[in-house]
């Protein structure tokens, strides 16, 4: 039928009210305590980041001095958001997956997080292999996720967003990222950067339900090495072999 306005994207009607000036700061220096020395040297390296939901790290690249940043999201409502708050090279782009496989060798870093999880076993796999493919030889890939290790923190993490797919741990994230033709650098637990007494008080609080969580946990799996932080993050890297066929 013709004449019918568009429903409201979830951006619209959930996701853009949970923005704050406040925990976009923190989170700002979150990615700096994390991602600093995983990003680029080079401030003219090609960097693309897929969902960028807030912005938090176009903010963060912009103030570091990258000058070649792009952003990639489906809703327009979120590139308009970002937009309108200053940030550059956001591009409304309705499939990533295709945009980056029909780019090969284009980009020195490819970043998404807290998007995987947004896609089934299959999706994700086919994502991570576009950014495979759009990354130059030796190019690195940042992703962060959830952590479903953590039994406190994981059912409101997977669920408090109804277009998550699916979860990871850290066994399960590298091996997702290795079966896309990545070799992994590192894989580690997020760490909360600390800027007041409320972020302290958070990071105590924390710190008590990792502890019971990697207790428990470690009694049934004495063998495994337990990283039980709320969220996790790999950093992979293309070989420089080049992409597979």
């Amino acid at each position: 039928m013709t004449g019918q306005p568009e429903d409201p994207s979830y951006f619209e009607v959930y996701w853009a009210k949970r923005f704050s000036p406040a925990g976009f700061a923190r989170r700002v220096r979150s990615l700096h305590k994390n991602y600093a020395r995983h990003l680029p040297a080079s401030r003219e390296a090609r960097i693309v980041e897929i969902g960028p939901g807030f912005g938090e790290m176009l903010q963060y690249l912009a103030d570091h001095g990258y000058t070649s940043v792009s952003a990639l999201d489906n809703d327009p409502a979120v590139v308009s958001a970002l937009r309108q708050r200053g940030l550059h090279g956001v591009l409304h782009v309705q499939d990533a997956i295709a945009y980056l496989r029909e780019r090969p060798a284009t980009w020195d870093c490819a970043i998404g997080l807290h998007v995987l999880e947004h896609f089934d076993a299959d999706g994700a796999h086919a994502l991570l292999r576009a950014m495979h493919t759009a990354l130059v030889p030796g190019g690195c890939a940042i992703l962060e996720v959830p952590n479903m290790a953590n039994f406190i923190t994981a059912p409101y993490a997977r669920w408090a967003d109804h277009t998550h797919r699916h979860g990871y741990t850290t066994e399960s994230l590298i091996a997702t990222v290795g079966a896309a033709g990545f070799t992994v650098r590192t894989c580690f637990g997020l760490r909360r950067a600390v800027g007041s007494l409320a972020d302290l008080a958070t990071l105590v609080t924390q710190g008590c339900t990792n502890a019971i969580a990697w207790t428990l946990l470690k009694a049934n799996y004495p063998r495994s090495r337990l990283v039980v932080a709320p969220a996790i993050a790999v950093v992979a890297v293309k070989p420089s072999g080049g992409d597979r066929s």
